[in-house]
């Protein structure tokens, strides 16, 4: 599943011939001061977004064909990717929407908008325009820590100790439940080890997500395993060692066995690799822990489930600096506690 912007054609023609079965509003062809745009939804032109500015407001039109290639996720996609381009457009104060389409509404709601009267409205949080537009990919998710600086977390910054928070605001985000990002940094705050110091671990983030409402369990899992364990998931988030250190990152399964890995790598928009060859390029040590989202909430996955061997890993030690990775009561590796990530890379720091 894919959503992307492309530019307003030339011709009212041509977008009529991409339409010819639909009744476009006129205004969408008669403001002329406005920004459009054609929304594509896997390769098909699905809709049109317009949008104009007066001083920090932005007022937002989305026209939808609803055609059979639109479901429910998709168009919390597309209310994400429009919601994310005017952001980055034009750092408004605020978006509203003042169009009836439900389907679209209930987009929108997945995405920090509420009703505002007859309206739907987003208050664009201040995070936002501390944090560069290309921290961000298309849709609003977080991919590039390394340009989050200004964030604080704990008693260091995002950019060495935050990929924690990003992983958990990107998968609440994929789960169409998302937070202000300010809300998920403050909040894990409080489940950070050793008083804010060394960063987030895996049990509290674990929790966190669990008191949010989102119907996770946790697990081990290594390279051999990972495929058959990773297929029965929707999303998730990995904490693995690689070559410098620790790290966080979210994941969304996509189809034929691929994953969308989100701040995996700082500033690559699109990675999108199978499981087996994310964890054979990028894991240190075989082992990772996994977070993993489930398709429905039971009675059972309503409660912690933490085998014997997530228990070992979550009580890793601490001394002079360093965590010994434990599984099954053997130390199978150490990680140093505060190495910076370079650039271009993966995470670094026990984050």
């Amino acid at each position: 599943m894919s959503v992307a912007l492309r530019p307003w054609p030339l011709s009212q023609m041509l977008v009529e011939r991409l339409f010819s079965q639909d009744d476009i509003p006129a205004e969408f062809f008669n403001c002329e001061d406005a920004a459009r745009f054609l929304i594509y939804a896997d390769m098909h032109c699905e809709g049109i977004l317009m949008y104009r500015t007066a001083e920090r407001n932005v007022h937002m039109s989305v026209y939808l064909k609803h055609s059979e290639y639109l479901n429910k996720e998709m168009i919390r996609s597309i209310a994400a990717l429009c919601s994310a381009h005017i952001i980055s457009d034009k750092h408004p104060y605020r978006i509203q929407y003042a169009e009836h389409d439900q389907l679209f509404i209930e987009g929108l709601q997945s995405n920090l908008y509420y009703p505002k009267g007859s309206i739907m409205q987003r208050i664009v949080e201040v995070y936002r325009y501390l944090i560069p537009n290309n921290a961000f990919d298309e849709q609003g998710y977080l991919i590039n820590q390394g340009l989050m600086e200004n964030i604080s977390f704990g008693w260091f910054n995002t950019k060495d100790k935050g990929c924690g928070w990003i992983a958990a605001y990107n998968l609440l985000k994929l789960n169409g439940m998302e937070h202000t990002m300010q809300e998920v940094a403050e909040g894990l705050q409080n489940y950070a080890i050793m008083e804010k110091i060394l960063g987030q671990n895996a049990y509290g983030l674990f929790r966190y997500l669990k008191n949010e409402g989102l119907s996770v369990r946790i697990q081990v899992i290594d390279k051999e395993n990972c495929e058959d364990i990773m297929k029965s998931t929707k999303s998730g988030i990995l904490l693995y060692i690689h070559s410098r250190g620790a790290h966080y990152t979210a994941y969304q399964k996509t189809g034929n066995g691929r994953y969308h890995f989100y701040n995996a790598v700082y500033g690559q928009r699109y990675m999108v690799v199978s499981a087996s060859a994310f964890m054979n390029k990028y894991l240190f040590i075989k082992s990772a822990l996994l977070i993993r989202s489930e398709e429905h909430t039971s009675e059972l996955q309503s409660q912690f489930r933490i085998s014997s061997g997530v228990l070992d890993l979550l009580n890793s030690f601490f001394l002079n600096g360093w965590i010994c990775i434990k599984i099954q009561n053997q130390c199978i590796g150490s990680i140093r506690i505060g190495a910076c990530p370079f650039g271009n890379q993966p995470g670094g720091s026990h984050q």
